[in-house]
């Protein structure tokens, strides 16, 4: 499971839709974003020379989110680049012993060498790539910032792709990543602003960031940081809307050896188990008591397996407009408030004077 700093605690609503803005305008190609992030957002500092690595040093970066269609991305790729070649190297940057490289912009073009090589092609066992020795894997170094800078460059070189157009565990990972990555950046001088308190400036300055790049909202990018230490398992039933980003949001609060003994429960029968707003605040509560267990009791296996079972569905109670239409057509809103009153005091005169009206009651 993915751990990120939480900037607060969100409070949830009963609404379990995200607001999303319109996509991203401007849309490039993967090449048009890899020439602007050399040139413009993140520039080389002495700029290096073009080397060749091997297909097998190669590997896609750990916090790589950008999973959606990525088969389709590697066949336009391969029917490109069987044509006119490779146009533009990839970027990597190198771990501790520089044995292997991580890709951070190009994950398609090399997708598409390695099935041309596996389709029996000469020439495609080595790549053209650009080495960002400037930059570092995360958990390589204690120089967070070129962590952090690298996490941008591999989420922001690819923009081309539309956002909204992706899956919502894709959107957690993406802004998530970014938010994080901008607040391990520190406070940039050009985001400040008057508008906001002071007192975070490092935060403030961060979800101004991710929300200048992705145009989303400050409220979803505070979800999606907590929605972010949802297990993949819990992502994808999310993704295939099991249950709601409410019910998410309670969920992602829970520990991965919880979360994960949710996921195996609900794999055993899905007719009989599920996630809902009525269950995961029991859930949270629980596993906040017992803590991270590698096995829990037996009891607590009851306990979890009965929370998570689904109930029948209860006839909805009539609204108050259907009994007000029944017993009282034609009152208006003002009426209404008046009827009100009366039952109130019907009930309250009844509270005050049950023994004596039960009484009268037998005596008849």
């Amino acid at each position: 499971m993915n751990n990120i700093d939480n900037p607060t605690d969100i409070e949830t609503e009963e609404n379990t839709d995200i607001e999303y803005t319109e996509p991203i305008e401007n849309e490039k190609s993967e090449e048009e974003a890899e020439i602007i992030e050399t040139e413009t957002h993140y520039p080389l500092r002495n700029l290096p020379m073009m080397d060749i690595l091997p297909l097998s040093s190669l590997y896609p970066h750990p916090k790589n989110p950008y999973k959606h269609n990525f088969e389709k991305r590697v066949d336009e790729k391969v029917e490109s680049i069987s044509k006119v070649g490779l146009l533009h190297p990839i970027t990597v940057i190198p771990d501790k012993d520089n044995s292997i490289y991580y890709i951070l912009i190009g994950n398609a073009r090399a997708g598409a060498f390695r099935k041309l090589k596996e389709s029996g092609y000469a020439g495609y066992d080595e790549i053209s790539v650009i080495i960002r020795e400037d930059l570092k894997l995360e958990g390589d170094d204690d120089d967070e910032d070129k962590e952090a800078t690298a996490i941008r460059v591999l989420l922001e070189s690819n923009l081309q792709m539309s956002y909204n157009d992706l899956p919502l565990s894709e959107k957690i990972d993406i802004i998530a990543l970014h938010y994080k990555a901008s607040r391990r950046q520190g406070s940039r001088t050009d985001l400040k602003s008057d508008t906001f308190p002071q007192n975070d400036e490092k935060l403030n300055a961060a979800w101004k960031e991710t929300n200048r790049i992705y145009k989303v909202p400050k409220n979803t990018i505070e979800r999606f940081a907590q929605l972010y230490n949802l297990t993949d398992n819990l992502k994808a039933r999310l993704n295939n809307k099991e249950f709601g980003t409410t019910a998410a949001l309670d969920i992602s609060h829970i520990s991965e050896s919880g979360q994960n003994l949710i996921n195996s429960i609900l794999e055993e029968d899905k007719q009989l188990y599920e996630i809902n707003t009525n269950n995961v605040k029991e859930l949270r509560n629980i596993f906040s008591l017992v803590g991270d267990e590698e096995e829990y009791s037996n009891f607590i296996l009851k306990r979890i397996r009965l929370l998570l079972t689904k109930q029948p569905d209860m006839p909805k109670p009539k609204s108050i407009k259907t009994i007000y239409e029944k017993y009282f057509p034609g009152s208006g809103i003002k009426e209404q408030g008046r009827i009100l009153d009366e039952i109130e005091k019907a009930l309250s005169f009844y509270k005050k004077h049950k023994r004596t009206i039960m009484r009268m009651k037998r005596r008849r």
